[in-house]
């Protein structure tokens, strides 16, 4: 297995190992695990859906069940629900001094800079959650398949999953 390939590390959250989709893949093949997968779909108001995606590992000589593992996605995160959309106007000079979002029309605007100028965009959300349905579906199979590699190799105190989660949701 290779570091950056297989797993890695995210910087500024420590040291643990982060086993990745392609690394579980990996240890499958090596342990000759077979995974099989049952989906349980829950659709939301407003077009929004949540995957949960549960996996079992079973030996492929033996028969037998290794492992299994649970993972869940949703359009509703933050990551699928929203998007950043250029307001098309310059951040005022005063914002610079206080970095108050509220000199920009609140906590749901925020600055980029683009093509060499700063400007303010908002956070609004998708208009159609159903673009993302093929993605969260993906995301919660992935999720499921790592927890069930860690529990059935048991290979937790070497690995985690969840920092890269955490990362995008604000923890580290």
């Amino acid at each position: 297995m290779k570091d950056g390939e297989h797993f890695g590390t995210i910087p500024g959250c420590g040291d643990k190992k982060i086993l990745f989709k392609s690394g579980s893949e990996k240890l499958n093949l090596m342990f000759r695990l077979s995974p099989t997968y049952h989906e349980q779909r829950i659709d939301y108001p407003n077009g929004h859906r949540e995957y949960i995606i549960n996996c079992t590992l079973t030996h492929i000589n033996s028969g037998l069940t290794w492992g299994q593992g649970v993972g869940s996605c949703s359009t509703l995160e933050n990551k699928f629900r929203y998007r950043w959309d250029d307001t098309g106007r310059d951040v005022p000079e005063e914002y610079w001094e206080s970095r108050d979002s509220d000199v920009l029309g609140g906590p749901q605007f925020s600055v980029r800079k683009v093509a060499g100028k700063w400007k303010i965009y908002q956070k609004v959300e998708h208009d159609n959650p159903a673009d993302y349905y093929n993605t969260v579906l993906k995301m919660a199979k992935k999720r499921a398949h790592v927890d069930a590699t860690l529990t059935a190799t048991a290979a937790s105190d070497i690995f985690t999953q969840d920092i890269e989660d955490d990362v995008e949701n604000g923890v580290y």
